[in-house]
């Protein structure tokens, strides 16, 4: 006869080291890449540590919303610092707390080195790769910048 399965919450709970209240809770078992928990609620079927959490504490996840961090710690697991949000709510909270790589190459760059980029683009010597290695950014954003999809409030010959 096989062992009695223990409750879910009995097992999620188990495998966070649940501190004080205001404190992050950490998943103490598997981590994805990025530091994610995750844990399966049926074979082959894993769910994401914090969203499991947020189900535990709170009930279902809505369709459509995700559960984010207010700490911006990927394996905590405490409640308190989990809200519902959209992808769109999640993806500008990222770019918001400088998490993405957007927000990162765009802390690079200063009105000054834009207009400079702009020039030297301008002046045909240079090619976007170039100018990327030059700038410390990805060609990409390169290509943003010379097409002012970005920072397109900082003019060229000021």
């Amino acid at each position: 006869m096989p062992a009695k399965k223990r409750p879910l919450g009995e097992r999620f709970w188990s495998k966070v080291s649940v501190g004080k209240p205001e404190d992050c809770w950490a998943w103490t078992a598997h981590k994805t890449a990025k530091g994610y928990g995750r844990m399966s609620m049926k074979p082959s079927e894993p769910v994401r540590a914090h969203r499991l959490a947020y189900m535990l504490a709170n009930g279902a996840i809505p369709p459509g919303l995700s559960v984010l961090h207010r700490c911006d710690n990927p394996p905590c697991c405490n409640p308190r610092h989990l809200f519902l949000g959209t992808i769109a709510d999640n993806n500008r909270d990222m770019v918001e707390k400088g998490r993405s790589r957007q927000s990162y190459e765009r802390g690079k760059m200063t009105p000054r080195k834009v207009r400079l980029l702009r020039a030297m683009w301008a002046s045909r010597m240079y090619r976007q790769r170039e100018l990327a290695e030059i700038f410390n950014i990805r060609r990409q954003h390169v290509s943003k910048v010379v097409k002012r999809q970005c920072w397109n409030h900082v003019p060229s010959d000021a």
